[in-house]
């Protein structure tokens, strides 16, 4: 039985991720479909990160916010569903009357959120992405 070291080839996917990371943050249409399917990118990669070299990197990446399961709270893009009520004119009201009904009204957690910086979310994700290199490299 042959003995296959995989560390070599798994560092070079692991400084290919962190190269399309630096592309990505150069995109000025970032968004979080982008972001977000990056994310699954790296925490793909880490894994095997963590299969070459015996490590736990992974755990660092998939650390979620308690929050998000709830989707009353949850800032997740895909959290929400989109109600698009067309406005009634005074006469043809819905069985709400004319109460202006759109998401807003539907979930009152979701007023006066700030915009997601998915930009600094990928700073952090970089970061996180650089200390593992470091680690690696330093071993």
């Amino acid at each position: 039985m042959f003995f296959f070291d995989d560390s070599a080839k798994t560092l070079r996917e692991l400084l290919e991720v962190l190269s399309k990371g630096i592309d990505l943050l150069a995109n000025d249409s970032l968004n979080a479909e982008l972001y977000y399917a990056y994310e699954k990118y790296v925490i793909a990669t880490i894994k095997l990160v963590d299969n070459a070299y015996w490590k736990n990197y992974a755990s660092r990446f998939e650390e979620k916010n308690p929050f998000d399961s709830y989707p009353f709270t949850s800032p997740s893009i895909y959290s929400q569903p989109r109600i698009n009520v067309p406005y009634q004119p005074f006469g043809q009201q819905t069985l709400l009357g004319n109460f202006a009904y759109n998401q807003q009204y539907l979930n009152p957690f979701m007023q006066n959120q700030p915009p997601v910086n998915y930009k600094e979310k990928l700073k952090t994700l970089l970061q996180k992405i650089t200390t593992v290199v470091k680690e690696l490299t330093m071993e």
